[in-house]
């Protein structure tokens, strides 16, 4: 069985050697390697020029890649057959699902070439600009400490104002404050909103508090650690732009303070400051809060996002980080191929092609539903008052969504190169998860249902 799935990947990758494939695509990846860096520009500073060049090249080398080895998939068999070329294996003492998986492994053979070069390419470009940038040894020192680097971080714990909505919602409905014709889930999801942009505001002299869930794993990191990060990213209100003091202020699960750190004329942007290791207790819990200072030394300031304030710790090298997030890119070019090839067992070369496309923008859709900042239904809470009637293509529509969700969202939650771009540490177990998922649950799904319509569907098409 293995010697006659390999042969079938070897044939495989001869045909995509001799059809100039690979070399096109080596072509087209130094291309954008080169001069996508010097058309895409920063902030100004070194970081900013790391971070274009890692999120984008690297980024855009992918997709570059993946649409490459989707229409490459759907074409591997769909053509065969068209072409009857296919006869020359499936007449030999051979199962239908060793020519889908001989052809998988071939596709992942060449889109691992592909993903090594750019990954190799974009890393002595890297080196080299940071090499010939002219910045000082402090600023090089702070690139490799804050982005060349693979840092464990903690994010706070996610804020419900769930409860609260429901509780304003039933006032206004107490009141008579609600219109007959207004929605109950519009009207909800406007108070929600207003109350998670409120809970994002610290005006002068107020207090905001972040809760913090130290994982077990950070025992490891810690060792032997003096400092961690604590890093914050804030805007400044239209209305009064003045600099930012005040104090952060870290206190353990009992809430008693143990560190504070006094910061003045910090302006709008991401900023970091280094606390003591001291102060995380793995397994425990932990809150930061800013005390913003009062009206005539600073200014409302607005902390807009779940990674507004973060706690990060050294967790490994970035060349290490680096393979690790290729590693979960590849995968991804995995479930790519599978889904090719799985459309091609099935359909002709340009059914195939639309059936995949489709398939993918569904799945954007569907992710984007799902992690955009929509509410839900708030009618699970009667409020006193009928439920809203919907639809029946409503009910369908959000019941389908809602079955999409739970196919899609494990392989599209999973995501490396913006953790590699911004210094977050790719761990061990995501990459084995996006090995698991992306890498062998999903393509030996499609492998199995491909191989079955390709057990029943005619080969032997007559002249």
């Amino acid at each position: 069985m293995f010697r006659r799935i390999t042969a079938i990947a070897i044939v495989t990758v001869r045909s995509a050697v001799r059809s100039r494939f690979v070399v096109c695509m080596l072509f087209l990846l130094l291309l954008t390697t080169i001069t996508l860096p010097m058309t895409i520009k920063g902030d100004g500073t070194l970081a900013g020029e790391v971070q274009v060049l890692l999120h984008y090249t690297l980024g855009l080398a992918g997709v570059i890649i993946g649409i490459a080895s989707l229409w490459i998939a759907c074409s591997c068999i769909s053509l065969e057959i068209e072409s009857r070329q296919i006869h020359m294996v499936a007449v030999k003492p051979i199962h239908r699902w060793e020519i889908w998986v001989g052809k998988w492994f071939a596709l992942l053979a060449v889109n691992a070439v592909l993903l090594a070069v750019s990954g190799v390419m974009v890393y002595a470009l890297l080196q080299w600009r940071v090499s010939s940038s002219g910045a000082s040894d402090v600023e090089k020192l702070k690139l490799r400490e804050e982005l060349l680097v693979g840092r464990r971080h903690v994010i706070p714990r996610a804020e419900s104002v769930h409860e609260q909505a429901h509780l304003v919602l039933d006032k206004m409905i107490a009141e008579g404050r609600l219109g007959p014709d207004e929605s109950l889930d519009a009207t909800f999801a406007s108070i929600r909103e207003h109350l998670l942009a409120r809970k994002q505001i610290v005006v002068p002299g107020d207090i905001r508090k972040w809760e913090f869930d130290i994982p077990e794993a950070f025992h490891a990191t810690l060792r032997g650690a003096t400092l961690v990060s604590l890093r914050f990213t804030f805007s400044s209100t239209s209305r009064n732009r003045k600099a930012l003091n005040g104090k952060w202020i870290v206190s353990n699960h009992k809430d008693t303070e143990i560190y504070a750190f006094a910061i003045k004329n910090y302006l709008s942007g991401t900023h970091t400051i280094s606390i003591p290791a001291s102060t995380l207790s793995p397994g425990e819990s932990m809150s930061i809060s800013f005390a913003n200072a009062d009206t005539e030394e600073s200014g409302t300031v607005v902390f807009g996002s779940d990674r507004a304030v973060e706690i990060l710790a050294r967790g490994g090298s970035f060349e290490a980080n680096m393979v690790r997030a290729l590693v979960v890119v590849l995968c991804h070019l995995a479930l790519l191929s599978a889904i090719g090839l799985a459309a091609g067992s099935v359909f002709s070369f340009p059914v195939a092609v639309f059936v995949a496309s489709a398939l993918l923008a569904i799945s954007a859709i569907v992710h984007y539903s799902e992690t955009s900042p929509s509410v839900g239904s708030c009618c699970s809470h009667h409020h006193g008052v009928a439920r809203e009637d919907k639809s029946i293509l409503y009910k369908a529509s959000a019941q389908s969504l809602r079955y999409l969700a739970v196919i899609v969202e494990p392989a599209m939650e999973i995501e490396s190169i913006g953790s590699l771009s911004d210094g977050i540490l790719v761990s061990s177990k995501q990459m084995g998860r996006a090995v698991l998922v992306l890498g062998i649950i999903y393509p030996a799904i499609l492998g199995l249902a491909a191989a079955w319509f390709l057990s029943r569907r005619e080969l032997a098409i007559p002249a």
